[in-house]
């Protein structure tokens, strides 16, 4: 076998399997080859796009971290968004588009904050 496990962090949501491979990456279950979020290179590490990624839901979710009903009404940005158990909460958005987007945030559909995602960018937004 050409990897081994990391342990996740006590921060992280959930346990994730394989997160750092030698500098081969390995089949996955539909006989695909993928990287894992760190590579082994030379005497340090890769990181690869998916390590950014997990750092998105590991930094600001807490364990306990319950998933709230969100919406958005634009096919081309994905979002999820938490409650911590201390009561702030977490969205990590996602857009899909080459182009930058207007969004508008509310928990109570009157007030909140309006920002722009970049371009194919992943966005984490906290609030107490």
């Amino acid at each position: 076998m050409t990897s081994s496990a990391i342990s996740a962090t006590a921060a992280a949501p959930s346990w994730i399997g394989t997160c750092c491979w030698t500098t081969r990456a390995a089949p996955n279950h539909v006989g695909n080859y993928c990287e894992a979020p760190l590579m082994l290179q030379g005497d340090g590490f890769l990181r690869n796009p998916s390590y950014y990624a997990i750092g998105h839901f590991s930094r600001y979710l807490r364990p306990g971290a319950v998933r709230l009903e969100s919406s958005v009404y634009d096919g081309r940005i994905e979002q999820v968004v938490f409650r911590n158990p201390d009561g702030s909460r977490a969205a990590v958005l996602l857009n899909r588009a080459p182009e930058a987007l207007p969004l508008w945030v509310t928990e109570d559909g009157e007030t909140g904050w309006s920002l722009t995602l970049s371009p194919g960018s992943l966005t984490t937004l906290t609030w107490p």
